[in-house]
């Protein structure tokens, strides 16, 4: 897991998602999917935020989550999936498992200008409300297959 507020260094975690990012308005982009080089893709979304109750782990294995915060503010929990107890099995077709929230995870506040990247192994409890007032969120999640990554020579 990788946390940061320097957007810099996007070109050192995944260069198509830093020229995605300098090339759209991300607080205009309509929410959906746009496909990136190399079988990687970025999934817009606009939602509200719940609350922990209501939220639970998930985990990948395919791919990477670098989310992108871009209006508004979550709190997102990351725990190894070995601490974590599966509620759903690993779906291979839509790349994830589902994990109880009884575990409490490191908590890290995502907000504009800030992102993170969740690799296989990191057990991550996205979305959760900041405060108990309705709010609509804006993020970008781009889906980084794993071998697009740079390598740990």
């Amino acid at each position: 897991m990788l946390f940061s507020t320097d957007f810099s260094q996007l070109d050192l975690i995944c260069p198509q998602a830093a020229q995605f990012v300098r090339d759209h308005d991300l607080v205009a982009l309509d929410p959906g999917r746009y496909d990136l080089p190399d079988g990687d893709f970025v999934n817009v979304i606009e939602y509200e935020p719940k609350h922990r109750a209501a939220a639970q782990y998930e985990a990948h294995r395919d791919y990477a989550d670098l989310q992108v915060e871009i209006r508004g503010e979550e709190l997102i929990e990351v725990e190894s999936v070995g601490k974590l107890s599966q509620t759903k099995p690993y779906d291979a077709d839509d790349d994830y498992a589902l994990y109880d929230g009884a575990t409490l995870g490191e908590t890290f506040l995502l907000r504009p200008g800030r992102f993170c990247l969740l690799v296989p192994g990191d057990g991550h409890m996205p979305s959760i409300a900041t405060t108990g007032e309705p709010v609509s969120n804006k993020k970008a999640v781009f889906k980084i297959r794993l071998e697009n990554l740079p390598s740990r020579a």
